[in-house]
């Protein structure tokens, strides 16, 4: 646990926490790309995701089946997944964002990041084995194949601002965290009416 990282002290999140297990707090995002974008984030302070053990990964599996089926249910729309792994990341402690959307920048990223290590997968602990070999990452996931990137040089939140720019949404963080509060409090809602069914 780190004195001064948001997300080791889950309480100065306010009422973004929407659910946590053993090992993982899901929050919905502060400066949410559309409603129902979330974040996984382990409670161990660690870098990226590529750094989790083999028994959190399935801990993550089993959580990742329930996120999904709770956001396809609610808002019909693939799942998009991304995570700055150990690279400009706005905050240094891994966090996945997962979001309902029907984008792809899948070829984008290819021609903007081509050139780089390159792994394609379906399976989300492929993360670990990459980071063990290359180091940081950046991993991005639509419709259940993902892929991961060698990580070095990119501007920060830069997954991120792909996704916004896909999206038409505001690119910078600051300028979406107005509409968070209720995205938030709507997805709590339907949250609590999912886990009822």
């Amino acid at each position: 646990m780190r004195k001064k990282c948001p997300f080791c002290h889950i309480e100065t999140q306010g009422n973004r926490l929407l659910y946590k297990t053993k090992s993982f707090y899901i929050l919905c995002d502060m400066g949410p790309l559309v409603e129902g974008h979330l974040l996984i984030i382990p409670k161990q302070h660690l870098m990226c995701f590529g750094q989790l053990s083999e028994q959190k990964y399935d801990e993550l599996k089993h959580l990742l089946k329930d996120i999904e089926d709770f956001l396809m249910t609610s808002y019909k729309k693939s799942l998009i997944l991304f995570e700055n792994g150990g690279v400009s990341q706005t905050v240094s402690h891994a966090h996945l964002h997962i979001f309902p959307s029907t984008i792809s920048i899948k070829k984008e990223l290819k021609k903007e990041l081509g050139g780089r290590k390159l792994l394609k997968t379906s399976k989300i602990r492929k993360i670990r084995d990459f980071y063990k070999e290359f180091g940081c990452y950046l991993f991005y996931q639509e419709k259940a194949t993902g892929l991961i990137f060698e990580g070095a040089s990119v501007a920060s939140g830069f997954l991120r601002r792909k996704c916004a720019q896909a999206l038409g949404v505001a690119e910078t963080f600051v300028e979406r965290v107005e509409f968070g509060n209720p995205f938030a409090k709507k997805v709590k809602e339907k949250w609590g009416n999912w886990r009822k069914l």
